[in-house]
């Protein structure tokens, strides 16, 4: 058996041949190499995974930043109006009882 069957065996019986195997043979070595290599390509499609998960988790959190700042300016402007109605409220209410006083 040379390397390009081990290459065709499944995973699981790759750990049962190494199990079984006598650790250091060049047979051993080449099965442990193999699934090795297989759980880091794995990895690494992980990873890459990962890395994608965390950029668009960045930009989400970026234009939620944007938001919140958005928001905080809507936040002021209406906070501005609401003064601006508070005023004119109490303007229009002492006009009314400046006329009721005036009336009487």
């Amino acid at each position: 058996m040379d390397y390009a069957d081990i290459q065709k065996m499944s995973d699981d019986d790759l750990a049962k041949r190494i199990f079984e195997g006598a650790p250091g043979s060049d047979w051993w070595e080449s099965l442990k190499f193999e699934l090795n290599k297989r759980n880091m390509l794995r990895f690494e499609s992980s990873m890459s995974r990962v890395e994608s998960s965390l950029e668009k988790a960045g930009h989400f959190l970026s234009e939620m930043g944007a938001s919140a700042v958005r928001a905080e300016r809507s936040t002021k402007r209406l906070e501005v109006a609401t003064w601006i109605i508070l005023a004119a409220s109490v303007v229009i209410a002492l006009d009314a009882l400046l006329r009721l006083v005036q009336g009487h």
